[in-house]
């Protein structure tokens, strides 16, 4: 199931594992299956953390990446959201979004990855943002 670790600013100390309620883990997902929790940033009051669907469709359409809100200092979910991406026409298999996140003076980077069709290889993806728009269509 899904977990978050929190850790102090600056790179600090460790602290808690926080897991949630219930047996969907921290982050609870509709329908079966988990969220998988992958990068995050700090926005506002707000910590958004990339989660992956891993169940479901492999067509680009399909939306297997969505952005959770927790809120802070409290680290209480507040919600998941699923923002529009505009994938290349020629993208096969539906992309992961969030494996690592860059941000930079201006933009936020996005990194995904996603399996063509079915096959053993990864492929990776980029997306650029501008910053403090990744709830936005992208």
């Amino acid at each position: 199931n899904n977990s978050l670790v929190v850790q102090a600013e600056n790179g600090g100390a460790l602290g808690p594992t926080l897991t949630g309620s219930s047996s969907e883990g921290f982050l609870e997902k509709p329908g079966p299956g988990v969220y998988w929790i992958m990068d995050g940033v700090v926005a506002g009051s707000s910590l958004w953390v990339f989660v992956n669907d891993p169940t479901g469709s492999d067509s680009p359409e399909a939306p297997r990446s969505g952005i959770a809100e927790v809120a802070l200092p409290s680290l209480t979910p507040t919600g998941v959201i699923h923002p529009t991406v505009t994938v290349h026409p020629l993208v096969t298999g539906r992309i992961s979004w969030g494996a690592a996140i860059l941000e930079q003076p201006g933009y936020t980077y996005i990194y995904g990855h996603a399996r063509p069709n079915g096959t053993l290889y990864t492929t990776m993806y980029l997306a650029r943002v501008p910053t403090g728009h990744l709830t936005r269509t992208w």
